[in-house]
Parts: structure tokens; sequence; C-alpha cells
């Protein structure tokens, strides 16, 4: 019976968490709505996006594994580049981290898009109970298109933004 966990366990920290998560949000959902701080200091809700694609990215600069942080990275790197054009509009939510944390972190490895601070996971507790990093692709038409748990290169580049390009109208990054 040990030998099976094991073999459990390996599987899972090897491909990553890729099962259907069981989150709050589910597909199809409208999102909770909350606020997103603009760059020329305004505010803007989730809701008023509606008619956006949105990627939603939930992920911490203060627990876990660090692969939250090594997604973001591909996002800046990939997602950003080819889809902002377009008409994508990415939020990331950093759960448990102060404002002050936030805007440092953003600064220093140059976010090109908001972030929102959820110190007190507020905002993660209405999409998720626990996991992450977490994605969520919002629809021009409001709802959620795609929920998505855990990193790996193939779930980015392969489910997100295949997600991501059929919402805009536009081809895959990637074949």
């Amino acid at each position: 019976m040990k030998s099976l966990q094991l073999v459990l366990l390996s599987f899972v920290l090897a491909h990553g968490l890729r099962a259907e998560p069981g989150g709050i949000a589910q597909l199809g959902d409208k999102p909770y709505d909350f606020a997103v701080p603009g760059a020329d200091g305004s505010t803007a809700t989730l809701s008023s996006l509606q008619g956006r694609v949105v990627m939603l990215y939930f992920f911490s600069i203060n627990e876990g594994s660090g692969a939250g942080t090594m997604m973001l990275k591909m996002i800046q790197k990939y997602t950003w580049p080819g889809f902002s054009k377009s008409g994508l509009l990415i939020i990331g939510v950093v759960r448990g981290a102060e404002p002050s944390e936030v805007k440092l972190f953003a600064s220093q490895n140059k976010v090109p898009f908001p972030l929102v601070a959820d110190p007190k996971r507020e905002i993660y507790h209405h999409y998720a109970e626990k996991n992450l990093p977490r994605t969520y692709v919002i629809g021009k038409n409001g709802l959620i298109d795609l929920v998505s748990l855990g990193y790996t290169d193939d779930e980015l580049h392969d489910r997100i933004e295949n997600a991501i390009a059929k919402e805009l109208g536009v081809k895959p990054l990637r074949l």
C-alpha cells in the first residue's frame, strides 16, 4: 500500500496538478467582481471589463515552490506579447501579499499588466479554496471559459493560450 501511495505521489509531482480543478469558480460561472488598479492610478472593476477577454492569474510571491512565479515569467515572455495587441487583458492576483510587496515585486520583475494584492485571500476565496497557481480565462460574454490549476509548459501553451486564441478569434501562438 505504501508503495502505491509513493507511485501516486511521484506521478502528481512529475505531472503537476493537472486534473480539472475543484475550485469554487467553475466553467460558465460569472466571476466574482473586484477592483483592478490601473497604471494611471484609476480603478476599474472586473465586471466593467465585460466584452474583453481577461486572463485572471492567481499566484503567490511568498508561499510554495515558486511554480507561480515561474509561470508568471512565461506569461510575460509569451502570452502577454503574443495576445495583448489582440485585446487580451491579464490581471495577476497575488495571494497573501500586501500592496507594498506587490508593488515592489511588479517593479523588480517589470510586470507589464496589473497585479492586485490579496493579503487576506478575500478575492482568492471567491475562486478557490486551496492550491496555486490558478488561471481563469474570462470570455467576452463575461463568463469563465477556462479553469486551470498548476503549471506546466503544455498547460500554458496548449490549453490556456489556445482558449485565449479561440476567444479572441486569432491563431494560437503554437500549433
